[in-house]
């Protein structure tokens, strides 16, 4: 193995993503019907391989972001992005999905509630924490306490 081909497996290693794969990348702005509420510009990208999902968001809205998760699945056959959520042992979806929202980072877990309720659905954020964010965020607690 040569630098090149380590710095390949480093990055796998780390991200879970082949270096050589391709993403597909998906724009659109999804609009709620009427004037209720801001329209939400959505980017997104699918590695099919590693089955992973970036979304790109300027806010959150959990309505328009469903509705796209929705569409996303329909349009381009990616399956599994939902976890059904069926007593004490729900079920993971198979992808791996991130949204960033300005410059944040979360863990995304979509969730079908369609075996108490029919047709609901939520949407789960877990932040995921960045060396520096953590550091910066422990001198917070720090300073506060």
């Amino acid at each position: 193995m040569d630098q090149k081909d380590c710095a390949r497996l480093r990055t796998w290693l780390e991200t879970g993503l082949l270096p050589t794969e391709v993403a597909t990348e998906f724009k659109c702005c999804m609009k709620h019907m009427g004037f209720c509420a801001a329209d939400l510009p959505v980017r997104a990208f699918v590695y099919p391989r590693a089955r992973r999902l970036e979304i790109e968001v300027p806010h959150f809205d959990s309505v328009l972001l469903i509705e796209f998760l929705e569409g996303l699945s329909r349009q381009s056959g990616v399956e599994d992005l939902w976890r059904e959520d069926t007593g004490w042992a729900p079920r993971y979806a198979v992808w791996d999905m991130e949204i960033r929202i300005d410059r944040a980072a979360f863990r995304l877990d979509a969730i079908r509630l369609g075996a108490y309720r029919s047709a609901l659905h939520t949407l789960v954020l877990t932040p995921v924490v960045e060396p520096s964010a953590q550091t910066e965020a422990i001198m917070k607690i720090w300073i506060l306490s």
